[in-house]
């Protein structure tokens, strides 16, 4: 089976996946999603720091009973970590549902693979639009937390030179701005014990 993402041009899309058919998601219908621009994202391009900033502010702004946003931080360089709650319940005074299950998607690590990222901002606006017309999408709502934080090094994406698929000499864009790969960069439990 294949995932082609034509109105995609810009992340040149095209993944085989062998998988039953209820993972498909059928891009060429992109009914619903008439109004993208109205919605605030242009698919043409990647958005910088700001522009997502924007992009996620407007989204909570438009979707209040759907999406909440929060920044999980500050990059070295200051810009924000956002973290995105899509989920039917978002705005409920008692909080989220006791065991409902929780997705979370996180992209970017490396600043300079950037399809990822993109991709975290069109699904962000897919879920959203697509929901109540969509009845998968609707069922997906209601059933589980969906946590996307498109860029976890917003740094590295920065720093990296759009149009070049190899990182730049140094790996500038792909680490963050102290020069730590965080892909490479997680705490090992078995170290810190050998290290007592």
């Amino acid at each position: 089976m294949t995932l082609i993402v034509p109105s995609l041009s810009l992340l040149l899309c095209h993944v085989t996946l062998s998988t039953a058919a209820d993972y498909y998601f059928d891009f060429d219908d992109l009914t619903g999603l008439e109004d993208a621009d109205s919605a605030g994202i242009d698919l043409q391009r990647y958005y910088n720091s700001t522009e997502l900033d924007a992009f996620i502010l407007k989204t909570v702004k438009s979707y209040p009973h759907l999406v909440r946003a929060e920044t999980i931080g500050k990059s070295v360089q200051g810009r924000n970590l956002w973290a995105v709650e899509i989920t039917h319940d978002v705005d409920s005074p008692d909080g989220r549902t006791l065991m409902k299950p929780m997705f979370k998607y996180v992209a970017n690590m490396h600043g300079d693979e950037t399809v990822g990222y993109a991709l975290m901002v069109f699904l962000i606006q897919y879920l959203v639009l697509k929901d109540g017309k969509d009845d998968r999408i609707t069922k997906l709502l209601n059933s589980t937390d969906i946590y996307i934080v498109p860029s976890i090094n917003p740094d590295g994406f920065a720093a990296a030179k759009e149009g070049k698929c190899d990182s730049l000499d140094g790996y500038v864009g792909r680490k963050n701005a102290h020069g730590v790969d965080l892909n490479r960069n997680f705490p090992d439990q078995f170290e810190y014990e050998a290290k007592k």
